[in-house]
């Protein structure tokens, strides 16, 4: 019996010495191949996968810290440079020329904080976009994505609030006050300020708002006499609670209905005068109820003293 033992163990290619401990001899008619084990077990594939994206984000990580330290070492390196964004021309980084624009500070922020930094006036959020897209802090820069604005011509927008009367007051005659959308004066934002071609048109975008006007067939009449026998009505364009655009309606016309059946009227407007580019990018805070309204220098008598 041994013997017969023996010789099927030698058949089958099975030994003792290539046995399993504790393992016993296989019967006939069994396979006696032994079951195949996985080359990567599925807790060691987990663990590698892991480790490979713990290498990248360090790696990563490490990247942006020696990026950080190259830039601040050419700062501070470098005799003829101001500071990490802006060289000695006024051109930064990213090619853009801010040596002419008032206020400009040389860094960039993205919308979102620019959105932030005006909100500190209490304005909402929603608000100070739909303003920086009118073009109220300079035209936007997209860049990798994103849209940027020049940090110091955002914070130069920060004061109190504006008042009507002042307005009215400085203009000294009856002011035409109307919520405009900020997609009129949005042309060029977003894109490298490489050319003065790309800067927001003021005559394109008040050639743009001067159709589209509300009034009652009594009411526009009215406003025609007014301009064209006293003289020009001050036109003062508002995008989310700040002043983006000034004009001087110069005729009043009938203009054709709207798709309700209301009636509409086109104004015509030309560029405003000296006076208004002292309240260009302030916030008033009206509750108009309508998308327009006018004020009489007679209702905001200037105060004594």
């Amino acid at each position: 019996m041994d013997q017969l033992v023996h010789q099927t163990q030698e058949s089958s290619g099975f030994s003792g010495a290539h046995a399993r401990p504790g393992s016993e001899p296989p019967r006939p008619g069994f396979p006696t191949t032994p079951p195949r084990v996985p080359d990567h077990p599925v807790p060691r594939f987990r663990t590698t996968l892991t480790r490979c994206l713990l290498d990248r984000l360090v790696g990563a990580r490490s990247y942006g810290d020696a990026m950080t330290t190259t830039n601040a070492a050419e700062a501070t390196t470098s005799p003829d440079s101001t500071n990490s964004t802006t060289g000695p021309s006024g051109i930064d980084r990213s090619g853009i020329d801010r040596s002419g624009i008032e206020g400009a500070s040389g860094s960039l922020i993205s919308a979102r904080q620019a959105a932030g930094v005006l909100a500190e006036m209490g304005v909402t959020r929603a608000s100070a976009r739909r303003a920086l897209l009118a073009g109220i802090a300079g035209p936007g820069v997209r860049l990798r994505g994103s849209l940027l604005y020049d940090e110091g011509r955002v914070r130069t927008l920060v004061r109190p609030p504006l008042l009507a009367s002042e307005v009215v007051e400085a203009a000294r005659a009856q002011c035409f006050f109307a919520r405009i959308g900020e997609g009129v004066l949005s042309a060029g934002n977003g894109d490298l300020q490489a050319d003065d071609g790309v800067e927001r048109s003021e005559v394109k975008a008040l050639q743009a708002l001067e159709s589209g006007w509300h009034m009652s067939w009594v009411t526009r009449p009215l406003l025609a006499v007014h301009v064209r026998l006293l003289q020009p009505m001050p036109f003062i364009g508002m995008v989310g609670g700040f002043v983006a655009i000034g004009g001087e309606i110069t005729a009043v016309h009938a203009g054709p209905r709207d798709n309700a059946g209301r009636e509409t009227a086109v104004l015509t407007l030309e560029e405003p005068a000296a006076w208004f580019q002292q309240f260009l990018g302030r916030h008033l805070p009206m509750a108009l109820r309508a998308q327009w309204t006018t004020i009489d220098p007679a209702r905001h008598p200037k105060a004594p003293g």
